[in-house]
C-alpha cells in the first residue's frame, strides 16, 4: 500500500487536487474535514477546536498539535487497513 501526503497551509488547493485523483485507487481525507464532522458531533475534540475557531476565525486557527494530528492520521490509516481487508 502506498501513501501520498499532501501537505500545505490551508487553502492551498490540496483538496482540489485530492479531488482529481482516481477513487477507486485512492483514499482521501481532509484533517479539515475531520475536524468539522468532530464539532458537529460535539467531541471533546470537536468542542476544542470549535471554541478556537469562534475565538479566533477559520482562517486564523492555530496548527493541530503533532499529537492531535497524529491520532487523526493514524486512526483514519486503521480505517482504511480495515476496509481493505473486508474487501479482499
Amino acid at each position: 500500500m502506498k501513501i501520498i501526503a499532501l501537505l500545505s497551509y490551508p487553502g492551498a488547493g490540496k483538496g482540489t487536487l485530492a479531488q482529481s485523483l482516481d477513487q477507486d485507487r485512492y483514499v482521501t481525507f481532509s484533517f479539515g474535514d475531520v475536524l468539522r464532522n468532530e464539532i458537529t458531533k460535539k467531541s471533546s475534540l470537536g468542542n476544542t477546536y470549535q471554541n478556537e475557531i469562534e475565538m479566533k476565525g477559520v482562517q486564523q486557527v492555530t496548527l493541530l498539535p503533532d499529537d492531535v494530528a497524529t491520532e487523526i492520521f493514524m486512526s483514519k490509516i486503521k480505517e482504511v487497513i480495515q476496509c481493505m481487508s473486508r474487501n479482499q
